[in-house]
């Protein structure tokens, strides 16, 4: 098995700040339909109310953790690109994540409105 480099990326007008509060209402909002990737939330079943509730509450988590990896730069590279603030992480990966922020990332990616309830854009994570 080879190494490939992976990346998530997320993208937001360099003249705006993420609305993590409003990514906060979004994720109490979520309906099971909105979970996109079930497999990201280990033994939780979106269409069960109680599996709903735990994905909801490791969404909050992982919102509080990418809004400390951003300020902190833990695992992040920023740069700015054409009027956009670019946040990265990632690296060589033989399967499994590179960085903690990586695993946020594409948890909240794996639930529909979240990250653009945030002001991201997203950018799939592609191996490169």
């Amino acid at each position: 098995m080879s190494a490939e480099l992976v990346l998530a990326v997320l993208v937001i007008d360099e003249m705006q700040a993420p609305d993590f509060a409003a990514a906060h209402r979004a994720v109490e909002a979520i309906e099971s339909a909105d979970v996109l990737e079930p497999d990201f939330f280990d033994e939780c079943d979106p269409d069960e109310a109680a599996g709903l509730r735990r994905i909801r509450h490791r969404l909050h988590l992982d919102l509080r953790e990418l809004q400390r990896a951003l300020m902190s730069w833990r695992d992040v590279a920023e740069f700015m690109v054409r009027g956009a603030l670019i946040y990265a992480s990632g690296g060589m990966s033989y399967g499994d994540s590179p960085t903690e922020t990586f695993s946020l990332i594409s948890r909240l990616r794996a639930v529909r409105g979240v990250l653009a309830a945030a002001c991201f854009e997203e950018i799939e994570a592609e191996a490169i």
